[in-house]
């Protein structure tokens, strides 16, 4: 969670400030069991900005496996040279958590 870009902030994609959290934190620790953010745990280890933008992430109540993706590049525009850079990047390190690179 500290290291991963999963806030919905343009060009960061991270917190403003790091959470109030141990480090192993993990981002489905901060979800309720009916699958919804827990906002007593976003509000006591984030700041407001940050709490606004990670309540605003939705939610899945399926049972879906993470996926990986990536996001425009600093200039606000998507190009496949920012696609190839991240696949060359999992080849090259191991993906976060339990996510697996699948063959597209």
């Amino acid at each position: 969670m500290y290291n991963d870009k999963w806030v919905p902030r343009p060009s960061i994609f991270k917190t403003i400030l790091p959470p109030k959290l141990p480090m192993n934190t993990k981002v489905s620790q901060l979800i309720t069991p009916s699958c919804c953010w827990n906002m007593q745990i976003l509000k006591d280890n984030f700041i407001s900005c940050d709490v606004n933008a990670i309540s605003q992430i939705p939610i899945s109540n399926g049972d879906r496996k993470d996926t990986i993706m990536w996001h425009y590049d600093e200039k606000g525009v998507y190009t496949v040279k920012s696609g190839y850079w991240i696949g060359r990047s999992l080849v090259t390190t191991p993906c976060p958590s339990n996510v697996q690179p699948s063959a597209a």
